[in-house]
């Protein structure tokens, strides 16, 4: 039973560096392929925000089907559909394709996501919950320390498209082993999953209009009528949507969770804390092409050191709040990734490299400490019943924090520009490299005021966490 319970962890986190060394490579390598495909700053943006939207929309729905149909399927069906849909970048290279695909790809990876701690919960013993989340989340840290240099050597050596051609074979190798060592899972009552199929279309129709509309807000003003139009709506949406949610006996979202202060508390630090690392991320590389010029391989390696702290404390915090408890790591996390952020605010062309390399490896750090016990803390107090409705929604709040800090980094790298250079971002490539150092602080500083938010919201739930061990 002990080498099952250890070859499952294996399969969960091995599907999990799949899909994170996707999104990273790209994330990377995105200047890069903007310029070989000659796409437009808004289109290149598209690519990356497409996905996490969809991620964002699916993710709390996805987890609450794992909890009625089983966990299993609903992971061995998001594993088939994310490796299947990298053909399509074979038929053609224009961005609508890729956009698409994207859509495709994060269909899949809601069903990955929202699954794969629930199993490792269920699976796994309380006293080791927290190690076992640590060592799958490693798993994500790997694949972020892994994904940028493979996108830098797939551009330099290989064809674009082999970013996400190597998804196939990986996919095949996964859903095999998943479904030969991972045990069936007895089926739930699934009435209460049908009462709530509005409630689920009207979060899946309304978080996508929000989401989409602001991009769009600071284009020109043929389209700031239809984006504000789009994001009224979809907020009308989704206020009838909480209010919906709040009457009826059986809501697929976990309005009770929520009241609780150690569950809203992690969820909402973790949501500001990913806002502010995006916007942050999202401008990096193209920092390092514009300002240094730098190569892919080069950016990729430097953008890879956070993902390697990540990698290094993420599985020794699991371990330490199985025996001291959630409060103390989720708050230091917070702190460091506010340090980072704020080291960020004294780069300058001169010590560009040596900051940003320290910058992120306190950024690492910091998400490394936090992210295995918020989550195991979130799974305690969810409970059994919940573990999949928790699992999506701290996937959504990650999700959610990751496409609002893309989109808010290019509004605001946008807005100055026009502001202060009277210049369109559209070709980002071709911004004078001391406009965009400019543009570049003023957006970091506005993830850092985010991130000292995150802080204070981490911190609400101390004394109200599930102590692990019973402990007092």
């Amino acid at each position: 039973m002990n080498s099952k319970k250890w070859a499952t962890l294996l399969i969960m986190s091995l599907s999990t560096l799949m899909a994170t060394i996707n999104s990273s490579s790209l994330n990377a390598v995105l200047p890069y392929l903007t310029k070989i495909l000659n796409l437009k700053f808004n289109e290149s943006q598209m690519i990356v925000v497409v996905y996490l939207i969809t991620l964002t929309s699916l993710l709390t729905i996805c987890g609450r089907i794992s909890d009625k149909i089983g966990h299993k399927r609903v992971f061995l069906t998001g594993t088939l559909i994310f490796g299947f849909s990298s053909i399509l970048v074979l038929f053609s290279s224009k961005a609508i394709v890729i956009i698409v695909m994207r859509i495709i790809q994060a269909i899949g990876a809601s069903f990955m996501v929202s699954s794969g701690p629930a199993i490792l919960f269920s699976v796994f013993e309380k006293e080791k919950r927290g190690f076992a989340i640590g060592i799958h989340t490693t798993g994500i840290s790997l694949g972020l320390i892994l994904g940028p240099p493979i996108g830098g050597f797939i551009l330099q050596h290989l064809s674009w498209q082999w970013l996400f051609l190597i998804n196939i074979p990986i996919s095949i190798i996964s859903f095999t082993a998943i479904l030969l060592i991972i045990s069936e899972e007895p089926l739930n009552n699934r009435d209460n999953l049908r009462q709530d199929i509005f409630g689920m279309i009207m979060w899946a129709i309304a978080i996508p209009l929000i989401l989409l509309s602001l991009p769009s807000i600071m284009k020109e003003e043929s389209h700031k009528f239809l984006s504000i139009t789009t994001l009224i709506i979809g907020m009308t949406i989704f206020f009838f949507f909480i209010s919906y949610e709040r009457k009826i006996v059986s809501p697929f979202f976990p309005i009770d969770l929520i009241k609780i202060p150690a569950y809203s508390g992690g969820l909402f630090s973790l949501l500001f804390g990913y806002t502010a690392l995006f916007m942050s991320n999202f401008l990096i590389p193209f920092y390092l092409k514009i300002i240094l010029d730098l190569e892919p391989h080069q950016t990729g390696l430097l953008m890879s050191t956070s993902s390697i702290a990540m990698f290094a404390t993420t599985g020794i915090s699991g371990y330490l709040s199985d025996r001291i408890g959630y409060y103390k790591p989720c708050i230091i996390g917070m702190i460091l990734l506010s340090l980072g952020l704020m080291l960020m605010l004294f780069v300058e062309k001169t010590n560009a490299i040596s900051f940003i390399i320290i910058a992120q490896i306190i950024i690492g750090s910091g998400l490394g400490i936090f992210n295995s016990p918020n989550t195991t803390a979130m799974l305690s107090i969810g409970g059994g019943q919940n573990t999949g409705i928790t699992t999506g929604l701290l996937a959504t709040m990650r999700n959610l924090g990751m496409s609002l800090g893309t989109v808010f980094s290019g509004i605001f790298t946008s807005l100055f520009s026009l502001i202060l250079f009277r210049e369109s971002a559209e070709r980002i490539n071709s911004i004078n490299p001391d406009n965009f150092n400019t543009i570049f602080k003023l957006v970091i500083s506005i993830a850092f005021v985010l991130s000292t938010v995150s802080i204070y919201l981490s911190s609400i739930r101390k004394g109200t966490d599930a102590p692990p061990n019973g402990q007092k």
